[in-house]
């Protein structure tokens, strides 16, 4: 036997916005994953007078949002869709009224079924109502004009349900967090001076043309941070870095034994850097060399058996990307790599901020802009 058997008469039938029942309007992102969480409540009696408990299964079977203005069901006309699906996404750009949140009341006898709304289209807004759909009976909805079915058993005599109720929901464009416009960059190094001393005097061993080696204690170790997030005050949700696993066979990265960019820059002076993105650990670990030639003399950076002062672990923070860099300087000009090249010279990392919005973020090493990074290719 159906629940629908015993029907008598609809009671109730509103919508209304789930997690701010006191609003009637609320704005998203058009970007396919923000949604906004829309209730269809639903009281049905019995001939006894007595409530018809409908399970949430039923109602997603018989209920539908439409558009308040036309009747249309939203799905059908595909700028709008919805299903009972959280993607994880629901946060709102803005409500008509203050926020308030409280546990939604359901009285007795009411049913409630939940719907996420989200779009791929800039809106300045529609309508939305409710929509139940019962079987033997027909259909009533909460638009303007509500519909002709009577509000009876069928073949009953009875009048017809009306009762407007809507919520309207509007769309703002998607951002693009490919685009440099859209993310902060803050403490971008713009020189050497930017940049913390760990250590001065670092031995360097010089290795001339007539293979004479001398040690030097004139290296310097030295390290930065920069950070980016999201502009408007958002936060990223998601921050998946495609990591290039960077190496160089002369020296022990910390962590899991790789950096996200190996690169070396000559002119009047050789420095080597380590680019970590979003890595709690980070840096060179004891007994690693770095090695680099000028003519027919070879330099050897040192970092020796015992020194732990050239890698680190941090927390990281929340919502914005993090990226480490290493310098390594050896105090010699026109030199260049020895034995060794530039790895992983650009960083991709894919993003989804806390309302769905994504890009991807590149952060590339370029010699003419060293020691900045080219982020989002500016």
């Amino acid at each position: 036997m159906s629940v629908w058997d015993e029907f008598h008469k609809l009671s109730t039938l509103s919508v209304g916005f789930l997690d701010n029942t006191s609003a009637k309007n609320a704005e998203i992102f058009a970007n396919g994953k923000n949604q906004v969480a829309i209730y269809i409540k639903v009281k049905v009696l019995k001939q006894d007078g007595s409530e018809s408990i409908i399970s949430p299964e039923e109602l997603l079977k018989q209920t539908y949002l439409v558009n308040y203005v036309t009747g249309e069901k939203i799905n059908y006309n595909g700028t709008w869709n919805y299903s009972p699906d959280n993607l994880g996404y629901s946060n709102i750009i803005s409500w008509n009224s203050s926020y308030l949140p409280y546990e939604m009341q359901v009285r007795g006898g009411e049913r409630l079924v939940v719907y996420y709304i989200s779009t791929q289209n800039m809106s300045s807004g529609i309508d939305i109502g409710a929509e139940i759909d019962i079987p033997g009976v027909g259909q009533f909805n909460t638009t303007q004009d509500g519909t002709r079915t009577i509000n009876a058993p069928a073949k009953s005599k009875g009048s017809v349900f009306k009762s407007p109720s809507f919520v309207r929901v509007s769309a703002r464009n998607s951002i693009d967090y490919s685009l440099s416009e859209n993310i902060m960059i803050s403490n971008m190094p713009k020189s050497i001076s930017d940049f913390e001393t760990v250590v001065s005097d670092m031995l360097v061993t010089h290795t001339n043309w007539a293979n004479v080696a001398y040690d030097n204690y004139e290296g310097t170790s030295l390290r930065t941070e920069f950070y980016i997030k999201p502009k408007y005050g958002i936060l990223f949700h998601e921050m998946n870095v495609r990591r290039n696993q960077a190496t160089l066979s002369t020296v022990r990265i910390v962590g899991d034994g790789y950096a996200d960019t190996v690169w070396g820059v000559g002119g009047e002076y050789y420095d080597t850097q380590f680019i970590f993105v979003n890595k709690e650990t980070y840096g060179l670990d004891s007994d690693s060399s770095i090695l680099a030639k000028c003519g027919w003399e070879d330099y050897c950076y040192k970092i020796g058996d015992s020194d732990g002062r050239h890698c680190w672990r941090q927390t990281l923070p929340e919502g914005m990307i993090k990226v480490n860099i290493c310098n390594h300087r050896i105090p010699r000009s026109q030199s260049e790599q020895k034995g060794w090249s530039n790895d992983g010279t650009t960083i991709r990392i894919d993003v989804v901020d806390n309302y769905g919005n994504s890009g991807v973020i590149t952060i590339t090493a370029s010699d003419s802009r060293w020691p900045q990074l080219v982020v989002n290719g500016i």
